[in-house]
């Protein structure tokens, strides 16, 4: 397994160090350093990480629980594959949830809760007329990030990261194909708006919208099927 330096992390005691080596390994696994289906050796990633085979562990078990990895007993671990049908589950469970988690930002969220997310959308816009794609890619996890800690609900901030791990690395794999699609970012800003009105659910619709609009680049059958959900 042949990665960067720079990016294994520095060494820590091992509780500390613990999350340092989730972090990468989800860094890698979502953003395409490590592809669908690439083995992982779990003695060279000790070895690699300086970490004890135990806390190893546990961080494997946290990465097969959020669908980045599969264990095989037996058989080794791989980075988890991306199948269309999973994809089109997540997005069903996905959206309500995202929609719960924006009407509790806005009741939650606070002006500097407002100004954070305000930031995000004026740089995503930055990024998207300069065409980075990776940058846009990251702005707009933040901001769904940002969202999920807004609500206050811990449960369900988790939760949406969880689903939003798998549609990123799909999003990510599938970025060339969007080269002409990140318009579709625009609409983050009309959720601000709307939150800024103090109109929170109809942000929650703007912002179930926005979740969908990607869906549907690659499905739009399968789009069309979860309207009702907006």
């Amino acid at each position: 397994m042949s990665r960067s330096p720079a990016r294994t992390p520095p060494a820590r005691p091992d509780r500390a160090r613990k999350e340092d080596v989730y972090a990468c390994l989800k860094d890698w696994i979502i953003y395409s350093e490590l592809k669908p289906g690439e083995a992982l050796n779990e003695r060279e990633l000790a070895e690699r990480f300086g970490l004890s085979r135990t806390p190893l562990r546990e961080v494997l078990q946290r990465l097969s629980y959020q669908r980045l990895i599969v264990i095989r007993p037996r058989q080794g671990i791989v980075v988890a594959p991306i199948d269309e049908e999973t994809v089109r589950s997540i997005f069903e469970v996905r959206i309500p949830l995202e929609k719960t988690a924006l009407v509790l930002a806005g009741l939650r969220a606070g002006p500097q809760g407002l100004a954070r997310l305000a930031a995000i959308v004026a740089d995503l816009i930055q990024a998207r007329d300069a065409s980075d794609h990776d940058r846009v890619i990251r702005l707009d996890q933040q901001f769904h990030e940002t969202i999920g800690e807004l609500s206050g609900n811990q449960v369900l901030k988790e939760a949406l990261e969880d689903l939003h791990n798998v549609c990123l690395r799909y999003w990510y794999l599938r970025k060339a194909e969007l080269a002409g699609e990140y318009g579709v970012t625009d609409s983050l800003g009309g959720v601000l708006a709307a939150l800024l009105a103090d109109a929170p659910h109809r942000a929650a619709s703007l912002y179930g919208a926005h979740i969908l609009s990607f869906l549907a680049i690659f499905h739009p059958v399968a789009a069309a099927e979860l309207e009702h959900l907006l």
